[in-house]
């Protein structure tokens, strides 16, 4: 910025502000001509990287421990998941006596179902025809 200087003569209180004009007129001026001012700066270029380079390595160890606990948690729950199913499994697993006395409720069943249509087809096949007589 260039600041033009001006030459002191005798003082009137009109030449007084008649100067104080001029003068903002031309620092008025200068701003005008240079456009918006830029933010000043509060703290020097090697702090403001100093400052930062220390903000990210904060945030990188941040996400570094976030990561951790995440994955450990994650871990933990596929364990925890796993134990129980296998616990599950061990508990209703059945004895070998269960296993047979269900296989012979289930023969028995079966058996019984097979009674019940061979006796429903004799049924039919004693009404199917209309006097009853045997073929």
């Amino acid at each position: 910025m260039r600041w033009r200087l001006i030459h002191f003569r005798k003082v009137t209180s009109i030449d007084l502000f008649s100067l104080h004009a001029k003068y903002i007129f031309i620092f008025y001026k200068h701003i005008i001509s240079v456009g918006p001012m830029e933010a000043p700066r509060l703290i020097d270029y090697g702090a403001k990287n100093y400052m930062s380079g220390i903000l990210n390595r904060c945030h990188e160890n941040r996400v570094n421990i976030y990561l951790y606990v995440f994955n450990f948690t994650v871990l933990l729950l596929f364990f925890l998941v796993v134990g129980f199913t296998l616990y599950y499994c061990h508990k209703t697993k059945m004895t070998p006596e269960e296993a047979h006395a269900k296989y012979i409720k289930d023969q028995e069943y079966v058996l019984s179902k097979i009674r019940f249509y061979k006796h429903h087809q004799q049924t039919m096949s004693s009404k199917a025809s209309i006097t009853g007589l045997p073929m």
